[in-house]
Protein backbone atom coordinates (compact mmCIF):
# COMPACT_ATOMS: atom_id res chain seq x y z
CA UNK A 1 0.00 0.00 0.00
CA UNK A 2 2.78 2.26 0.76
CA UNK A 3 4.40 1.68 -2.56
CA UNK A 4 1.03 3.31 -4.36
CA UNK A 5 1.52 6.31 -2.11
CA UNK A 6 -1.04 6.31 -0.05
CA UNK A 7 -0.28 8.51 3.48
CA UNK A 8 0.72 6.44 6.54
CA UNK A 9 -3.03 6.99 8.44
CA UNK A 10 -5.14 5.87 5.21
CA UNK A 11 -3.06 2.48 5.10
CA UNK A 12 -3.92 2.37 8.88
CA UNK A 13 -7.49 3.22 8.37
CA UNK A 14 -7.46 0.40 5.62
CA UNK A 15 -5.72 -2.24 7.87
CA UNK A 16 -8.14 -1.87 10.92
CA UNK A 17 -11.70 -1.77 8.28
CA UNK A 18 -9.67 -5.03 7.48
CA UNK A 19 -9.00 -6.34 10.81
CA UNK A 20 -12.62 -4.83 12.02
CA UNK A 21 -14.34 -7.21 8.83
CA UNK A 22 -12.67 -10.15 10.18
CA UNK A 23 -13.88 -10.15 12.87
CA UNK A 24 -17.64 -9.61 12.56
CA UNK A 25 -16.77 -12.49 9.95
CA UNK A 26 -15.47 -14.91 12.69
CA UNK A 27 -18.01 -15.89 14.46
CA UNK A 28 -20.99 -16.94 11.90
CA UNK A 29 -17.87 -18.58 10.64
CA UNK A 30 -17.14 -20.58 13.81
CA UNK A 31 -20.89 -21.36 14.07
CA UNK A 32 -21.61 -22.83 10.89
CA UNK A 33 -18.19 -24.67 11.77
CA UNK A 34 -19.73 -26.11 14.95
CA UNK A 35 -22.59 -27.33 13.10
CA UNK A 36 -20.84 -29.06 10.37
CA UNK A 37 -18.77 -31.07 13.19
CA UNK A 38 -21.98 -31.32 14.94
CA UNK A 39 -23.44 -32.97 12.08
CA UNK A 40 -20.37 -35.41 10.53
CA UNK A 41 -21.37 -38.61 9.83
CA UNK A 42 -18.39 -39.68 12.06
CA UNK A 43 -19.42 -38.52 14.94
CA UNK A 44 -23.27 -39.70 14.77
CA UNK A 45 -21.42 -42.99 14.26
CA UNK A 46 -19.40 -42.74 17.01
CA UNK A 47 -22.69 -41.82 19.28
CA UNK A 48 -24.35 -44.74 18.48
CA UNK A 49 -21.56 -47.15 19.94
CA UNK A 50 -20.98 -48.20 22.96
CA UNK A 51 -18.88 -47.10 25.36
CA UNK A 52 -16.66 -50.07 25.42
CA UNK A 53 -16.38 -50.06 21.51
CA UNK A 54 -16.18 -45.96 22.12
CA UNK A 55 -13.44 -46.95 24.07
CA UNK A 56 -11.90 -49.56 22.19
CA UNK A 57 -11.90 -46.97 18.63
CA UNK A 58 -9.48 -45.23 20.91
CA UNK A 59 -7.38 -47.52 22.12
CA UNK A 60 -6.88 -48.51 18.29
CA UNK A 61 -4.64 -45.63 16.76
CA UNK A 62 -1.19 -44.93 18.39
CA UNK A 63 -0.46 -41.97 19.53
CA UNK A 64 3.18 -40.03 19.76
CA UNK A 65 2.54 -40.14 23.44
CA UNK A 66 0.12 -41.39 25.90
CA UNK A 67 -3.01 -39.34 26.46
CA UNK A 68 -3.72 -38.05 29.79
CA UNK A 69 -6.66 -38.93 31.97
CA UNK A 70 -7.82 -35.44 31.52
CA UNK A 71 -6.97 -35.54 27.83
CA UNK A 72 -8.93 -38.92 27.15
CA UNK A 73 -12.03 -36.86 29.18
CA UNK A 74 -11.68 -34.11 26.55
CA UNK A 75 -11.39 -36.73 23.70
CA UNK A 76 -14.43 -38.35 24.27
CA UNK A 77 -16.16 -35.24 24.43
CA UNK A 78 -14.45 -34.05 21.17
CA UNK A 79 -15.84 -37.27 19.62
CA UNK A 80 -19.06 -35.99 21.11
CA UNK A 81 -19.43 -33.16 19.36
CA UNK A 82 -18.88 -30.99 22.12
CA UNK A 83 -17.23 -27.22 21.69
CA UNK A 84 -15.08 -25.67 23.45
CA UNK A 85 -17.37 -24.21 25.64
CA UNK A 86 -19.44 -27.17 26.45
CA UNK A 87 -16.43 -29.52 27.39
CA UNK A 88 -15.48 -26.84 29.65
CA UNK A 89 -18.89 -26.77 31.64
CA UNK A 90 -18.49 -30.28 31.08
CA UNK A 91 -15.36 -30.52 33.15
CA UNK A 92 -15.11 -27.71 35.39
CA UNK A 93 -12.39 -26.09 33.66
CA UNK A 94 -11.48 -23.06 31.54
CA UNK A 95 -11.83 -22.69 27.93
CA UNK A 96 -8.33 -21.58 27.58
CA UNK A 97 -7.46 -25.31 29.46
CA UNK A 98 -10.03 -27.12 26.91
CA UNK A 99 -7.48 -25.15 24.00
CA UNK A 100 -4.19 -26.32 25.88
CA UNK A 101 -5.84 -30.04 25.86
CA UNK A 102 -6.95 -29.76 22.65
CA UNK A 103 -3.80 -28.79 21.37
CA UNK A 104 -1.84 -31.67 23.09
CA UNK A 105 -4.02 -34.38 21.76
CA UNK A 106 -3.47 -33.14 18.41
CA UNK A 107 -0.15 -32.98 18.88
CA UNK A 108 -0.19 -36.58 20.16
CA UNK A 109 -2.41 -38.23 17.34
CA UNK A 110 0.02 -35.68 14.54
CA UNK A 111 -3.20 -34.17 13.27
CA UNK A 112 -4.20 -30.22 12.88
CA UNK A 113 -7.73 -30.16 13.45
CA UNK A 114 -11.07 -31.59 14.92
CA UNK A 115 -11.79 -32.53 11.76
CA UNK A 116 -8.83 -34.44 10.88
CA UNK A 117 -8.82 -36.13 15.18
CA UNK A 118 -12.36 -37.60 14.13
CA UNK A 119 -11.40 -38.66 10.43
CA UNK A 120 -8.59 -40.61 11.82
CA UNK A 121 -10.31 -42.25 14.79
CA UNK A 122 -13.07 -42.84 13.31
CA UNK A 123 -13.11 -43.08 9.59
CA UNK A 124 -12.55 -47.18 9.51
CA UNK A 125 -15.64 -47.87 12.08
CA UNK A 126 -18.23 -46.57 9.62
CA UNK A 127 -17.57 -48.99 6.79
CA UNK A 128 -15.94 -46.57 4.58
Amino acid sequence: MTSIGLPGAEVAVIALTVVCVTLVMLPPLNRQLVMLLKSHVYLAAYDNMSQSQQTDIIGQIKTLAPLTVREQEVLQLILSGKSNREIAGALFISESTVKTHTRNIFSKYDVGSRAELISTLLKNQTGE
